[in-house]
Parts: structure tokens; C-alpha cells; sequence
């Protein structure tokens, strides 16, 4: 006999879960459905498969939403003062194999994928009939490369062209199959295809994050961790640059200004480096920024330290700092504070469905 939860004041037989997590942890969502309520800096993350790595669905906290795990493939994390990611910023060039990966700081870990990627997709037949751009779906690397994709345009009924957005990486195999699917809504448009064309051969196309360490063995709060690449067998060595999610968890002050009656302290900032190839779904959104608030004190007209920070804000570099203030006539000086920048811990609770 099936038994059946459901109803008000009908559990399921498990409890509620409040989890402090300090920055740089990690926690199993047991078996089972689950409405999670994450604070600011907890991120829900799935396993991928094709890359063998932790992916991050979606926005970070604060928010609330269902999940329903297995036990295994869904997690929560605290990411922030880690290394989340990395950028390519040159390939290289001679690659026989794929080099290793170290950093000198954070502990965080990598795998290097080479390429081939995705350079273009061409179509060959536009088709008829078309309502609305047919999905393009790119067949996916070998287990352990990253998937490419793109978008379809069309006129007149006609598929007329594919722009690639992500790149992918690891196309060893080969050319990879193109296929153009119809909208759901779509019933009438037919016979549209479509050729992928390869690029990069020899070179590093991504880095694989595996795992993003600790706050704690960054050596200096703003200044970015290097990563090294050796071995591969290379011509000309590739390069790449960390993607962090730093956090402010105090800020300190270069001038205090000057006519101030209050102040908000936030900061801004973008992932640093310029990638070789495009892969934003894989790199640069590895992480999900955030801006930060701070309630500045003001004694006297002057910025002092010691403000209320209600969120410290995700960070993928070292982050311009911007002060709003409110002042009586403009303020006759202007307050420049720093941020130390790392980890902050965070609270997540999990009520059973």
C-alpha cells in the first residue's frame, strides 16, 4: 500500500534543515524534494555530466525555490573569496595534450580542454515556412568538452543564417552534427540545415573548474591569483586568468571627505581578461555577481569605518568602489574607502516537500 503525503499539517517524516555554511564549504542536498531558502551568498549548484564539473543554474541568493535531489547531484556552496572559474586568454598554440593546471594560491582546481571549437555554423538548405527561428542544437564534445550553441535567424519564412555563442571546446571527434529543431509553436516551417565548421586545433580552449578551494589560501585580499600551465608539449604557451567571487567584508578609508550627512558604499566590477574564444555560458557566467550595499558611518560631516555592510556584494576581480552620498549642498570633499575583500559566511534553510 502506497502511503501519500499531503495536506496541511501532513509532513513527509523528514525535518527541516538550517545549514551555517562558512565561505569556501559545500553540503549534499539529501534525497528527496526540498524549498530552499538561501541568503546572499549561497549558491545552488547541479553536476554536469559532459564536463564533469559543478554548474551554477539560474541566480544566486538571497532567493527561494523547489529542488527536488537525488543525494548526489545537487549541492549548495558558499564560493565566495574562492576561484570560480577561469578566462583563456590565449590558447597557445602546439598543444599534443592537455597541459596541467596550478595556482599559486586559493587551492582551487582545474582541468585544461583543448580544442577543437566551434568556429562557424553555415546553413546549407534555409528551408520553408518558418514562424519563428527553428532551435539550434550542436551535438556535444567527447565526456570532459564543453558544449557549444548559438541561435537561428529568419526571413521570409527562411532560415538565413547561425550565430555561434558559445564555443565550446574538446571537439576531438570531429566535426560535431548540426540540427535545426522547431519552435514548439511551430508546426509548418521544414527542411532548414545547417554545417559546423571547426578552429583551434592545438591550442587550450577552456579550464574546467573542479574544485574552488578555500578563501583562506588566498595569499592577498584584491590582488588575483596566478595560474600557471606546463606540460602539454606546447609551441607557444597558453594563458589564463582566475575568475574570483570576492566579497567585501569590511572597507577601510583613503580620505574620509568632507560634508556628508550620509553614504552608501557599493562597488562594481567585470571578470578581467579577454577570452580567446567565446564560451560566456561556461566562463563568465560562472559567476553571478552582485552589488554591494554598505551603510557608511558619518560623524561630522566625514566617512569613518565601521558601517553596516548588508551585503558585501560577489565579485569577479578586484571591484571599482562608488560612494552615493547625501550631502547638504554637495559634499566639499570627496570619501574614497577601500575594500578588503574575501569570503563571507552564510545561512540556508531547507523545508521538506
Amino acid at each position: 500500500m502506497a502511503l501519500i503525503f499531503g495536506g496541511s499539517g501532513v509532513g513527509s517524516g523528514r525535518n527541516s534543515t538550517t545549514i551555517n555554511m562558512q565561505a569556501g564549504s559545500s553540503y549534499l542536498i539529501p534525497a528527496g524534494t526540498w524549498f530552499l531558502d538561501l541568503g546572499p551568498y549561497t549558491d545552488y549548484q547541479v553536476y554536469d555530466t559532459q564536463t564533469g564539473s559543478w554548474r551554477t543554474p539560474g541566480v544566486s541568493g538571497p532567493q527561494t525555490f523547489w529542488v527536488s535531489s537525488d543525494g548526489v547531484n545537487h549541492r549548495l556552496v558558499i564560493q565566495t573569496g574562492c576561484v570560480v572559474g577561469a578566462t583563456v586568454t590565449s590558447g597557445g598554440a602546439g598543444y599534443t595534450s592537455a597541459p596541467v593546471v596550478t595556482i599559486n594560491s586559493g587551492g582551487s582546481k582545474f582541468t585544461a580542454v583543448l580544442g577543437p571549437v566551434l568556429n562557424t555554423v553555415t546553413v546549407v538548405n534555409g528551408g520553408t515556412g518558418y514562424v519563428y527561428p527553428p532551435i539550434v542544437n550542436v551535438n556535444p564534445p567527447p565526456a570532459g568538452g564543453v558544449a557549444a550553441s548559438g541561435y537561428s535567424t529568419i526571413s521570409g519564412g527562411v532560415v538565413t543564417s547561425v550565430t555561434v555563442i558559445d564555443q565550446g571546446a574538446g571537439f576531438s571527434a570531429g566535426i560535431p552534427l548540426v540540427t535545426l529543431s522547431n519552435d514548439p509553436r511551430d508546426s509548418v516551417g521544414t527542411g532548414a540545415t545547417a554545417v559546423a565548421s571547426l578552429t583551434g586545433t592545438g591550442t587550450v580552449a577552456a579550464l574546467i573548474p573542479t574544485d574552488f578551494g578555500t578563501p583562506s589560501g588566498i595569499s592577498t585580499s584584491g590582488t588575483l591569483p596566478t595560474i600557471t600551465l606546463t606540460g602539454g608539449g606546447y609551441t607557444t604557451i597558453a594563458t589564463a586568468v582566475p575568475i574570483m567571487a570576492w566579497s567585501a567584508t569590511s572597507y577601510a578609508l583613503t580620505s574620509a571627505g568632507s560634508g556628508y550627512q550620509s553614504a552608501i558604499i557599493t562597488a562594481v566590477a567585470t571578470a578581467s581578461g579577454t577570452a580567446i574564444y567565446n564560451n560566456p555560458t561556461f566562463q563568465k557566467n560562472s559567476l553571478r555577481s552582485q552589488a554591494a550595499s554598505i551603510n557608511g558611518n558619518v560623524s561630522a560631516g566625514a566617512l569613518t569605518t565601521g558601517g553596516t555592510i548588508y551585503t558585501g556584494g560577489i565579485y569577479a576581480q578586484s571591484p571599482t568602489v562608488v560612494v552615493i552620498g547625501a550631502t547638504s549642498g554637495g559634499a566639499t570633499s570627496v570619501a574614497i574607502p577601500t575594500l578588503t575583500l574575501g569570503g563571507n559566511d552564510d545561512v540556508a534553510l531547507l523545508l521538506p516537500v
